[in-house]
């Protein structure tokens, strides 16, 4: 039948039918990539916005897209002057996996936003053993910020190239990095211990309280004697709390011991099990 011109009708199955569908097919997935490309090119343009709120919509939008178009605007945002376009921008970095963002992610960790820090954190985790050299670099930075976060980011990864560098910042200036070093050689474990225990094994009190984290958390049978003598030494009120809380009845008696002879009080509380270092927790 022909109306101002042919029309051809193919029997569905036929060869002829069967090339038309493909085609349909293909022109849809085409329009759909089309639709997909001008929506992210409009959440980039909104990164550009005058209104915070459009900024951070979008940036949270191309997180959920993970589309790689959008590294280099994400990147950018990373230094918007709204901390949560900051944020988001981290997230969707982290996301998008590509190791090009690794540096300024880095350089993220000196972010004035606790929250922001967080996010470039987390980023760097994701992007796994690729970040490993630069956030072993991260630990040598001036700002203790970064190097926390650095730290952190480790512990996530738990490369065993890290243990090392990590054991350096449990001298670090500020405890908060010390802390932070001794829990990520916590996550890496095995690799961590086998650097670790011949300092608990030689009573080399200076060394188990510099990684008091780390020997609760990895439970050396019979380390309780060595431990309780760092405390008796070398305790700090942190170090008592952790040991009277850890849920090693030793521990607990020696905290107990050492805060009465040192002018604190103990109160026992519910346990919230909230991330509490436990003895044996990371075993």
């Amino acid at each position: 039948m022909s109306v101002g011109g042919t029309c051809r009708y193919h029997r569905l199955g036929s060869p002829a039918s069967r090339f038309v569908i493909l085609a349909v097919f293909a022109i849809g997935f085409t329009l759909m990539g089309c639709g997909r490309a001008s929506r992210v090119g409009r959440l980039i343009a909104d990164l550009q916005s005058v209104n915070p709120e459009v900024r951070q919509k979008a940036a949270g939008v191309l997180r959920e897209l993970r589309d790689p178009s959008a590294l280099d605007a994400l990147i950018v945002a990373l230094g918007d002057e709204d901390a949560g376009v900051r944020f988001q921008a981290a997230a969707a970095l982290g996301e998008l996996g590509d190791p090009r963002a690794i540096r300024p992610l880095v350089a993220t960790l000196k972010d004035p936003d606790n929250d922001v820090r967080w996010a470039a954190s987390f980023a760097l985790r994701d992007l796994g053993a690729r970040a490993v050299d630069s956030l072993v670099i991260a630990l040598e930075d001036s700002d203790s910020k970064v190097r926390a976060g650095a730290a952190r980011a480790l512990g996530e990864i738990r490369d065993p190239r890290a243990v090392d560098p990590l054991i350096a910042r449990l001298e670090d200036s500020q405890p908060v990095v010390q802390s932070i070093a001794a829990s990520a050689l916590v996550r890496i474990g095995a690799p961590a211990a086998e650097r670790l225990i011949p300092a608990l094994r030689g009573g080399d009190l200076a060394a188990v309280a510099r990684a008091y984290l780390f020997f609760v958390a990895w439970a050396e049978p019979g380390s309780e004697d060595v431990l309780i003598q760092t405390l008796n030494t070398k305790g700090t009120p942190e170090m008592a709390q952790v040991f009277l809380n850890c849920g090693n009845l030793k521990l607990k008696d020696a905290a107990e011991r050492w805060a009465g002879s040192h002018g604190y009080s103990t109160v026992s509380l519910p346990r919230s099990g909230g991330g509490a270092l436990s003895w044996g927790s990371r075993r």
